[in-house]
């Protein structure tokens, strides 16, 4: 069990900017807008070399007619029971609210270490006998924006962490899910991982934060991240929206493996197509999931039909798994797992040079590269240079006349003996 800070309290009085602070990166979207964090955001800290981790949570409102709002209150107390210390935080200017004291009697419930921090203060060790009366003993006064306080604060945080945490586990699968709003994203990530971790309704775009969780199942592992559905540049409304959109592009860059999540009952269309280029711009491993296969009339014939649809729009890419889900009725949830953890193992996978050159060479003689100005190309030498981003590199005598048909034909020669399912590979001619 891992040391774990929650932060909560009402909207906009600073949490995602103190929580920015305590991760040192800008994951937290921050706008003076209420209600601007929906979901838990994680990240990871140190301090005095104690590694912990801390939640970002929604505003707590009282708005029983919300429905967002009854989602957000089952987010905080998810955070609240994972939690060894709960930071209350309230605003200095506008004083001890009514609903900051109502807040507070329901956290007392859960019998957890709280301190109160009044966020907000323009000068350092400022202190008011308000806040005191709503009987916490532990007050910290702090500016997250500059971060005056935020030391002594975490000074005290620390005290009440758990000794002998193991380390956060490293060189584990790093897998993001993405696609456009509400094709069953936050569903399925809180379906394979038993819990209400992302907000889930009927109202698109409720995703906001990338939400990060870990799978850990029958000794399977990995990271498993939840995007904000990414729109047309035409359709997104407010900087909010951007700021998402611009995250989920970060989220892409980080992660091993992308799932590409897809409505089955609007086929592949022209935004689905420009996330996978997305991926291969940045050589991501990727799978393709075809969410709410159940709602579909089928034949023998019609998955096989939707999968030469899907290939002919992306082609000329052809290595790409095509998984057909059912979320609701918990359909082929487990082989998604499993073609994930396949994937990344084909991109971490190193070919023995001798390996690759003995099979290549013979796809090679087979089919020679055609003479150029009198000129032939003659390939001496392979070897893998690279294994997280697969990659090749050939020895030739003339690098430059190697044509792309030829290069794409070397390519499926690799993939057709070695297996590289999922993953976009490397070539590099140079001469010998």
């Amino acid at each position: 069990m891992k040391n774990i800070i929650t932060i909560v309290g009402r909207p906009n009085v600073g949490k995602s900017t103190l929580f920015n602070r305590l991760i040192k990166q800008n994951k937290a979207i921050i706008k003076n807008i209420s209600g601007t964090t929906r979901n838990l955001n994680y990240g990871y800290s140190e301090w005095l070399n104690k590694k912990f981790i801390v939640i970002d949570t929604g505003g707590y409102i009282y708005n029983p007619n919300d429905i967002l709002e009854k989602y957000i209150h089952k987010q905080i107390k998810i955070s609240i029971n994972q939690a060894n210390v709960i930071l209350l935080m309230v605003e200095y200017q506008n004083g001890l609210t009514p609903l900051d004291s109502v807040f507070f009697n329901i956290l007392k419930k859960s019998n957890k270490n709280i301190i109160l921090v009044v966020n907000k203060i323009d000068k350092p060790k400022i202190k008011c006998a308000e806040f005191e009366k709503i009987g916490i003993k532990k007050i910290f006064y702090i500016s997250s924006n500059n971060g005056s306080g935020v030391a002594e604060m975490l000074n005290e945080v620390t005290k009440y962490f758990k000794k002998n945490i193991k380390s956060e586990e490293k060189n584990i699968p790093k897998i993001c899910i993405i696609g456009k709003p509400n094709v069953g994203k936050s569903s399925f990530l809180n379906l394979i991982i038993k819990k209400e971790r992302s907000i889930v309704t009927n109202i698109p775009g409720t995703t906001r934060e990338p939400i990060d969780s870990h799978y850990n199942l029958n000794n399977k592992k990995f990271i498993i991240i939840d995007t904000a559905g990414i729109k047309k540049k035409s359709k997104i409304k407010n900087s909010i929206e951007l700021y998402s959109i611009i995250k989920t592009i970060k989220i892409i860059k980080k992660s091993n493996i992308c799932i590409i999540m897809i409505d089955a009952s609007e086929n592949i269309q022209s935004q689905d197509i420009n996330i996978i280029s997305l991926t291969q711009k940045y050589k991501k491993g990727l799978i393709i999931v075809i969410n709410k296969w159940d709602l579909i009339k089928k034949n023998k014939k019609t998955t096989l039909e939707y999968k030469k649809k899907i290939l002919e729009k992306i082609s000329p890419i052809d290595y790409i798994p095509i998984i057909f889900i059912s979320v609701i009725k918990k359909q082929k949830i487990y082989e998604v797992i499993e073609k994930i953890l396949e994937i990344y193992k084909n991109k971490i996978k190193k070919v023995s040079n001798l390996k690759i050159s003995k099979i290549i060479n013979k796809s090679i003689e087979k089919y020679s590269h055609p003479t150029i100005g009198g000129k032939s190309v003659k390939i001496k030498y392979i070897k893998q240079v690279e294994k997280n981003i697969p990659t090749f590199e050939f020895s030739c005598n003339f690098p430059k006349n190697i044509n792309e048909a030829y290069r794409r034909y070397i390519k499926n020669q690799i993939r057709k003996n070695f297996k590289f399912e999922g993953i976009p590979i490397n070539i590099i001619f140079k001469i010998n």
